[in-house]
């Protein structure tokens, strides 16, 4: 009798290295935006608020992305216990994981988007 799990086993088995490479680039994305947050506010006038949203929007993104960065780390670990394992339960916390990482980076995506917009608008009074 073969094994129901096999073939989810193997497609999760292959996306581990995705996963790793997926972390990796969030981390380097969050420092990237923290350091553009800080740039932004660099050489403005005191007392001004032009860089300000844009700034606020830079460390959103550093934030968001350090946050995607974290729940993708869970939900390897999460993806290794059902490999090693392979019991069903494993597998639907696996998948809740990923359920938050999307859910995550949306919500990262709609506030930045939100702040940026702000910068714009502020930018142009």
């Amino acid at each position: 009798m073969a094994d129901p799990n096999a073939g989810v086993v193997f497609i999760l088995r292959r996306t581990v290295p995705w996963i790793r490479g997926a972390i990796a680039l969030a981390l380097v994305l969050a420092g990237a935006f923290g350091l553009f947050g800080v740039d932004g506010l660099m050489g403005k006038a005191p007392g001004t608020i032009d860089g300000l949203p844009t700034a606020l929007a830079c460390w959103l993104l550093a934030c968001g992305s350090a946050g995607i960065a974290f729940q993708l780390l869970k939900y390897l670990r999460r993806v290794r216990l059902f490999i090693a394992q392979e019991h069903t339960a494993q597998l639907e916390a696996a998948l809740e994981s990923q359920r938050r990482v999307w859910k995550w980076g949306v919500m990262t995506l709609v506030l930045a988007l939100a702040m940026i917009l702000v910068s714009v608008v502020v930018s142009g009074l």
